[in-house]
């Protein structure tokens, strides 16, 4: 069928507000320490170009290389075998690149699968668009509104799936103190994603005789296997806030963080509940400067937990702690810094030098204390 134009901006716009909903509630998930920006985009961008280039080409090898077998055998393996083999080790690639060149931002679990999913969400964007027009020119509007619901809907997470487990695997090696648990673990992840991928698209592939139960199969699968990284996700936050309770305790007696910051970082929905009451407390200026705060607190917890097996990890302790001691001590945009701010004790709006009053709530000068931080 000849192609239609309309069905090229059609494809490429679904594709990429899919993948946007996705790649934000992967962000989200990573809640107590953001990855940078540049790093989370350089990852997408890795599966979304070099990853899909590369499988293309060793695809295109394996695809000889099986051209002995009969027609229905050899289109069998290269889906069920050849594909997920070749796709998880290309994505695979830029896992393995963080973990080795910029382990600093590698922390753990959690970390690994944030990286994992943008990775493969970058790949499905690409891959998407491909099946989106191929199934235009196959069957017409009809067949190209199956595979767009199909693929952006029900098998939308599918990738960031799968290579998520590669990159969990790879966080939880950077926290074992086995040397033989820290090289077994980052194969056995990668195993696990070239596995569950060979299973989605064998069964895919044999769908044609049976297609809708197939399909309902390979989904009951996938999102089997979603929930239970979803289930460990949760773990990973729970295990989070229980290495940052434990690592900044003693932060508090140092004079790092108050005893207020320290309650807010520890709690599950502190952080973000502190940024919103301080924003509308003590204005953007100041929410934002004690979001970096938070920020270089929680890598701080993180560090100290590694600094007993990383030699790097114990060089970053007291540069971070340096770093959250230096956000509370330079000026805000009003001239003040942030640790001698002071606050009305009554509606905690800050109070200027000079004032009689406050001017939120009205309350007199009398009785206004001096507070270290809100």
């Amino acid at each position: 069928m000849a192609i239609d134009w309309v069905v090229i901006p059609a494809s490429v716009v679904i594709a990429l507000a899919a993948t946007l909903v996705y790649v934000l509630l992967i962000y989200w998930i990573d809640r107590h320490e953001k990855e940078p920006l540049l790093l989370a985009l350089a990852t997408f961008v890795w599966g979304a170009l070099p990853a899909v280039i590369l499988s293309v080409v060793l695809e295109e090898a394996a695809g000889l290389t099986l051209s002995s077998l009969d027609p229905a055998s050899a289109q069998f393996m290269a889906a069920s075998v050849a594909a997920p083999v070749i796709e998880e080790f290309a994505k695979a690639l830029a896992l393995w690149g963080l973990f080795l060149f910029f382990r600093a931002e590698f922390d753990g679990v959690l970390d690994g699968i944030v990286y994992g999913a943008l990775v493969g969400l970058g790949f499905a964007m690409t891959e998407n668009i491909a099946y989106f027009l191929s199934s235009y020119e196959e069957g017409g509007w009809a067949q190209w509104l199956m595979v767009v619901a199909v693929r952006s809907l029900l098998f939308g997470l599918m990738h960031a799936f799968y290579t998520g487990l590669t990159g969990g695997a790879l966080g939880w090696a950077l926290q074992a103190r086995s040397r033989a648990v820290r090289y077994t673990l980052p194969l056995l992840g990668l195993g696990a994603a070239m596995l569950a991928h060979g299973l989605h698209n064998g069964l895919l592939s044999v769908a044609s005789e049976t297609p809708l139960g197939m399909v309902a199969f390979a989904a009951v699968a996938d999102w089997s296997g979603i929930l239970l990284l979803a289930g460990i996700v949760v773990l990973a936050w729970r295990r989070e806030r229980q290495v940052i309770a434990a690592e900044l305790a003693d932060e508090v007696a140092l004079g790092t963080l108050t005893q207020e910051d320290y309650a807010r970082l520890t709690s599950s929905s502190g952080r973000a509940l502190a940024r919103y009451r301080l924003r509308q407390q003590h204005g953007a200026d100041y929410a934002r400067r004690w979001s970096k705060l938070a920020q270089a607190a929680v890598e701080l917890a993180f560090k100290k937990r590694q600094s007993a097996h990383s030699v790097r990890a114990q060089q970053a302790v007291p540069l971070l702690r340096q770093k959250a001691l230096a956000l509370y001590s330079a000026p805000l945009a009003q001239g003040t810094p942030l640790a001698l701010q002071r606050f009305c004790p009554s509606c905690g709006h800050p109070w200027r030098a000079g004032q009689r009053f406050c001017t939120h709530c009205g309350r007199p000068q009398r009785g206004m204390e001096r507070s270290q931080r809100p």
